[in-house]
Parts: C-alpha cells; structure tokens; sequence
C-alpha cells in the first residue's frame, strides 16, 4: 500500500500513472498472494481520495478500507457473469426464442444485483 502511495505521489510519467500504479499492485498481490486489488470506476473517487489522505497526511486507514472494498470486486462480477451465464443456457434449453434472452436475463439479474450490467 505504501509503495502504490508513493509511486502515485512521484507521478513518474507524462501519462498513465495510474494504470501503471494499479498494474503493479496488481502484479504485488499475485507475487504475495493477496485477493486481487480490482480499482474500477466505482470506486474511482474514493481511491484518489484515500491517496490523497495517505499522501498528504500519512493516514492509510481510508486507503486500506478502499482496498478492501476492491478485493471485493472481481467476487461480485463473477458470481454477476455466472448467473448471466446460467439464465442464457436455461433460455437455449427451454428453447425460448432468441429475442427474448435478454429481456428474461435482465429481469433475473435486477432481482438478483438490484442491476442489469
């Protein structure tokens, strides 16, 4: 956490900082083991803002609670494509037209995610 910190702080490059920065947490939690780290626009906001805490005060808590949202991420977006999955092959079985898929895997997937995507 503090190398991510720090790395995003120094802004190494013209561009691509944060991809960067993100690749290599990435990269740290495979080698060490650690649930993946998945940063994606939702939140984005409260990860600039747990850096900007970190850097400017020293304080990681709001960081780490970021990151530990984040781990949980990759989680819901597969237990999300799973279910995607399923109801798509339930639809082919029970030989529903084609047209319908969608709208029968959307109505599931707001029951189930309170969200269609």
């Amino acid at each position: 956490m503090k190398f991510h910190t720090e790395f995003e702080k120094i802004h190494p490059y013209q561009d691509g900082n944060g991809r960067i920065g993100r690749f290599l947490m990435f990269k740290q939690c495979v080698e060490n083991g650690v649930d993946l780290i998945s940063v994606d626009e939702k939140y984005s906001a409260e990860h600039k803002q747990g850096l900007f805490i970190a850097q400017t005060t020293g304080d990681f808590e709001p960081l780490r609670t970021v990151f530990k949202d984040c781990q949980q991420l990759p989680d819901e977006k597969l237990a999300f494509l799973t279910v995607t999955l399923e109801c798509l092959k339930s639809c082919k079985t029970m030989k529903i037209p084609t047209y319908l898929h969608y709208k029968i895997a959307k109505k599931i997937l707001i029951n189930r995610f309170g969200k269609a995507g």
